[in-house]
């Protein structure tokens, strides 16, 4: 074989390798319903459009080691590769059809992360083999055993590492938007778990236990919403109406209700600083939280309800410095929330810890995290060991200080 042929094969196998991802891909993310576009999921079973490429490229692999054996079948030997591209684009077609019954009844069975991972690898594959075939060329060698065997397992075993990452980090994305009552957001991200096969628990539940809760409850909050509609707005219906309204996630119809409020009530001034913190209005959200810090500060040492606004405040305005890359302003700000609110130290040193974590100073990170653990081992250990262990295995985990 001369180095034009070399160069040949190298030329079909990159076109063939991106072509097979990138046309199901977009086609199947393209396909899927809009309500979970809004959501930020793709086709299910996949959850999340990078966990659905992931699974096509690490089909790859095995796809092109397939292909290459099925092309010396004598009479798949001489199949054009149009023919095979069609087979493909019939493939993407039929997964359009399919692949949300499957994803439902994957839900539904309440299916763990095994047999959720094998079978979206098992659809990977079957979607690229396809086209594999279309630019395989004749072989005159078969792949040897131990090269299906790799194959075979980085079909699954890198998918399967990169999936436990992303169900950790959406696990804690779920948990704070339930925390704070964002129910239709969080609800797409619990469904995204559920498909993942997460078993991790969300607060109490599980996953599938929340997923079933959210779509129970959030069609009774949509009738409570449209049946205070046709109440006359007072202040108590006001402040209602508008937590149902954030609930559903119609952030800005209750920012429109809290306004008017807002100048003369410190609680409602609290509320709609969070409301826009979410919106991205960061200087609004800026304007409010310093402003509710004035009001409560003063109490926070001998009024519980006070120190706790205080924190909220605080948490709202490190929330903001870090959307907008202000690292010194966070220390800033963590360290006041520190002697404003000692009872919230446990919070106030976990936030640091995070900070210095992210800014590159593990001796200070651990300091500060041990320290939110000592204080409030319940709430915080379990979130702490898993900073630790990301700290351990990031680009500074040589100077972090071990256990």
């Amino acid at each position: 074989m001369n180095h034009t042929d070399v160069h040949r094969i190298d030329v079909r196998i990159f076109l063939g390798s991106t072509l097979a991802v990138v046309i199901p891909a977009v086609l199947l993310h393209w396909a899927a319903d809009p309500d979970r576009h809004r959501g930020g999921l793709t086709t299910p079973p996949f959850a999340w459009p990078r966990v659905l490429v992931a699974h096509f490229i690490a089909a790859l692999p095995l796809a092109w080691l397939v292909a290459a054996r099925l092309r010396k079948i004598p009479d798949l030997q001489d199949t054009s590769a149009a023919l095979w591209i069609i087979v493909g684009l019939f493939g993407v077609a039929a997964g359009m059809i399919i692949l949300p019954g499957i994803g439902q009844s994957l839900v539904t069975s309440e299916a763990g992360f095994i047999t959720a991972l094998l079978l979206r690898a098992t659809v990977a594959f079957s979607l690229v083999l396809p086209w594999c075939m279309a630019f395989c060329g004749k072989i005159t060698q078969l792949p040897s055993g131990w090269a299906w065997s790799v194959g075979v397992g980085l079909a699954a075993v890198p998918c399967g590492v990169y999936c436990q990452a992303v169900i950790s980090n959406r696990t804690e994305v779920a948990r704070d938007l339930l925390e704070r009552e964002r129910l239709v957001k969080a609800r797409s991200l619990v469904l995204g778990l559920c498909e993942l096969g997460s078993q991790e628990p969300l607060g109490s539940a599980s996953p599938h236990q929340v997923l079933k809760y959210l779509d129970d409850l959030l069609p009774k909050l949509e009738r409570a919403v449209a049946q205070l509609s046709a109440v006359p707005v007072s202040p108590s219906t006001r402040l209602q109406r508008a937590t149902l309204l954030v609930r559903l996630d119609r952030l800005e119809e209750a920012a429109e209700l809290l306004r008017p409020g807002a100048a003369t009530d410190p609680n409602t001034a609290m509320f709609l600083a969070g409301i826009y913190r979410d919106l991205n209005r960061w200087v609004e959200s800026t304007e409010l939280y310093i402003a509710a810090l004035e009001y409560f500060r003063p109490r926070s040492l001998d009024d519980p309800s006070a120190a706790e606004m205080c924190r909220l405040a605080y948490e709202g305005l490190v929330f903001i410095c870090r959307q907008t890359n202000r690292h010194a302003e966070v220390e800033r700000l963590l360290f006041q929330g520190l002697e404003v609110c000692p009872a919230e130290a446990a919070f106030f040193h976990c936030e640091l810890g995070k900070h210095y974590a992210e800014v590159g100073r593990p001796a200070q990170a651990a300091y500060h995290l041990d320290k939110a653990t000592r204080l409030d081992p319940i709430r915080y250990s379990r979130l702490v060991e898993k900073l630790r262990f990301s700290l351990l295995n990031g680009p500074y985990g040589c100077s972090f200080p071990r256990p």
